[in-house]
């Protein structure tokens, strides 16, 4: 994941946190991700021929011996969104919040009463 994928993720995180005026879990806001696009040289024999049967792959090209594919976003894992929310939250831009116990984690915006409703980060940048 390149930086400028990386900013775009995390804008896209924070567009919904917004949005939404509530906590949401990690899996509610994987599903509004936009997919991951990538290009990958696996072959057609693991792609191609799979592809109709897994709902969180699509294969974008086709070029034989590589592949443009995209990838539904997933709360942990390979394309998952739970890190950069974790790194959201170091920066103290988003908080976490447990729900029914351990079992579903939440999140939201951290908003400081100076910042006039804007992540505590961005809040003094004029």
């Amino acid at each position: 994941m390149t930086t400028a994928d990386t900013i775009r993720l995390r804008e896209a995180l924070l567009n919904e946190l917004r949005k939404a005026h509530r906590p949401v879990s990690t899996a509610e806001l994987a599903a509004l991700m936009p997919w991951r696009v990538e290009r990958t040289d696996d072959t057609c024999a693991l792609l191609c021929q799979h592809a109709g049967g897994n709902k969180d792959v699509e294969v974008l090209e086709c070029h034989g011996s590589w592949h443009v594919v995209q990838y539904r976003r997933t709360s942990q894992g390979y394309s998952g969104i739970y890190r950069h929310l974790r790194s959201l939250e170091q920066q103290r831009i988003v908080r976490r919040t447990l729900h029914d116990g351990r079992k579903r984690v939440c999140w939201s915006l951290v908003v400081s009463e100076t910042s006039a409703g804007l992540p505590a980060d961005q809040g003094d940048r004029g």
